[in-house]
Parts: C-alpha cells; sequence; structure tokens
C-alpha cells in the first residue's frame, strides 16, 4: 500500500494514565501518530469526540485540540497551541483512541526549509539521524541494529558506544558512509551499497 499521501490507520489503543485538562493523552506508544493527524477518543462512558494531535511530546504522550473550523479557533487563538480538557477520558472508565486511514496535512516549503534547518552556529539543512519519535540518536538513544558477529552488548553494524553520527552522501543526496564518533574520535563506519535503482542492497563495516 502507498504511504506517500495517506497516514495510515492506528488500531484502536488503550489510554495508559487519565486524559487531562490539558489535553494530553497518554498510552503505550505514539507510533504512528502525526501532528495535525485527526485522531478519536471514546470510552464506555463518553461518545466518540474527534480531535486534532497538536503536539506528540515523548514516546508515550502527546496534546489533542480542536479541528480545524472548531469555533474556539476563531477567537485569534493559535491551532496548534489550543488544547481540549479530555480529564473525563479515564483508565477506569475504558477510555482508548484510533485514527482512520486520512490524507497526510501538506506542509509549505518554509515550513519544510524550517523543519530541517539548523540555526548557528551549525547553518546547514540537518543531515542527522533520528528515531522516529524525532530524537537524536546518541550513547543514551543507541541506533538501533541487529546482526550474527561481534560478541559482547552490540552484535550489529554499530559501533558499542557512540554519541554523534555523521552522514556522507553522494551528488544526488543518497547516504554513502555513515561515520560514528565518540567524544570527537571516530569509532567506526557503515559503508552503504546501492541496485541500479538506487535501493540500497548493503550495509558494510569499514
Amino acid at each position: 500500500m502507498s504511504i506517500e499521501k495517506k497516514w495510515l490507520s492506528v488500531a484502536p489503543r488503550l489510554l495508559t494514565a487519565d486524559g487531562t485538562t490539558n489535553g494530553i493523552v497518554t498510552t503505550s506508544t505514539t507510533s504512528g501518530i502525526k501532528v495535525k493527524q485527526f485522531i478519536v477518543l471514546q470510552s464506555s462512558t463518553l461518545p466518540p469526540l474527534e480531535v486534532q494531535v497538536k503536539r506528540v511530546s515523548s514516546p508515550t504522550q502527546f496534546t489533542v485540540g480542536p479541528k480545524p473550523g472548531d469555533p474556539s479557533l476563531l477567537q485569534g487563538k493559535s491551532g496548534l497551541k489550543t488544547v481540549t480538557d479530555v480529564s473525563a477520558y479515564t483508565v477506569a472508565s475504558g477510555a482508548f483512541f484510533y485514527a482512520t486511514e486520512q490524507d497526510k496535512s501538506v506542509p509549505s516549503i518554509d515550513d519544510i526549509n524550517k523543519a530541517v534547518y539548523e540555526q548557528e552556529p551549525t547553518v546547514a539543512k540537518r543531515s542527522i539521524l533520528v528515531d522516529e519519535f524525532g530524537n537524536f540518536y546518541n550513547a543514551a538513544n543507541p541506533l538501533p541494529t541487529s546482526g550474527s558477529g561481534g560478541g559482547g552488548g552490540n552484535s550489529g553494524l554499530a559501533p558499542a558506544n557512540f554519541d554523534e553520527v555523521r552522514i556522507s552522501r553522494d551528488v544526488n543526496e543518497y547516504p554513502l558512509q555513515y561515520q560514528f564518533y565518540l567524544a570527537g574520535t571516530s569509532v567506526g563506519n557503515i559503508d552503504v551499497t546501492y541496485d541500479a535503482n538506487q535501493f540500497s542492497i548493503k550495509y558494510k563495516k569499514s
């Protein structure tokens, strides 16, 4: 299934803490939840409530607010800063949420540039690896790997300890090499090989 223009549906997922007056929803994982996505909150005691995701703040929490067109957004309030009181959706009432498949929001070129641009002193478009929650990979959040070699705690391709990943790219911006550093010292590289269709087919330590 193509997901180029669609956000995939999110199956019903239970709340793991009561909702809050500040619109915070806590669950087992926010994987698949995106800002500006519409979700539906429901419980055994309340009817379905469709809201919009305003912020994904951690791997287990996100904030919701009214959908575009809601009267509360017609009073000069910022759409992404206006939240919905969801404190009535409690764990005791079996509260859960889900999302149907829907069109992705389309950011402007301006918004895209702001999202990938690193301010001074970097002054460059960001090419730093992050996880699905937007967190940088580092010693506390290591790059997930798998493999059969090595021994020790990390049997994959990445070094056991690193705090920075630099990416070398070709003229078409495809990654050619992931360079791992610890305290400014190189601790290993992973080379990427592509086929004729520019699909990556091999990752190899170098």
